[in-house]
């Protein structure tokens, strides 16, 4: 007689109601990086990754568009260009790169940026199991940062994290962290970034 295996533990080893300290255990297991997506690539690579066995964190939620009076219902990402994608000890980086649909993990240098798994938890705690976040509302317009500007990260993996404009493009925005020592050109999505006051710059 075949043995059977059990899949339950790799597909529903998060589940959205458990609290954070309950899942933080199934987190801590695996190594988290962040994988930095083609343009709109975000739900694709999420979904190449999973089938190469990897455990991906894809956030995106719900959004009603309006336009010559038609209305039409779209998911877009949360954090534009990026999605986290977990590793088990006996996996390998090279096939996240070269997955359909990302352009590269995210690196200092030659090093891969490796994300906490206290940062991901919080992660995960945003959305359901499928990464769709509620109660997200779409944006105002808003004035595009200046090149040369300083932001505040507020959230996502660089939460914290002060930086410098690089340039604004309506949906994206280009900003230089300094992270492991180094000066590390990312794109983020405006939602989270906060001017800084010059005045309050040392």
């Amino acid at each position: 007689m075949a043995k059977e295996t059990d899949t339950s533990a790799k597909e529903n080893w998060y589940a959205p109601e458990m609290r954070y300290s309950e899942h933080l255990d199934a987190i801590e297991m695996m190594a988290w990086y962040i994988a930095y997506c083609n343009a709109r690539a975000e739900a694709a690579a999420a979904a190449r990754l999973t089938e190469l066995g990897f455990q991906t964190l894809y956030l995106h939620y719900a959004a009603t568009t309006r336009h010559a009076r038609k209305t039409r219902h779209v998911i877009r990402p949360l954090y534009p260009r990026y999605i986290f994608v977990g590793l088990s000890p006996t996996q390998g980086l090279y096939s996240v790169n070269s997955a359909q649909g990302v352009s590269q993990v995210l690196k200092v240098g030659e090093a891969p940026v490796a994300v906490p798994a206290a940062v991901m938890g919080e992660l995960f705690a945003k959305g359901d199991a499928a990464g769709l976040v509620s109660g997200i509302d779409e944006p105002a317009k808003r004035r595009l940062f200046k090149t040369r500007q300083r932001i505040r990260v507020d959230i996502g993996p660089f939460l914290g994290f002060i930086g410098q404009v690089e340039s604004d493009s309506g949906k994206e925005v280009r900003v230089w962290l300094e992270i492991l020592k180094r000066r590390t050109l990312v794109t983020l999505g405006p939602d989270g970034l906060s001017p800084i006051d010059a005045a309050r710059l040392p």
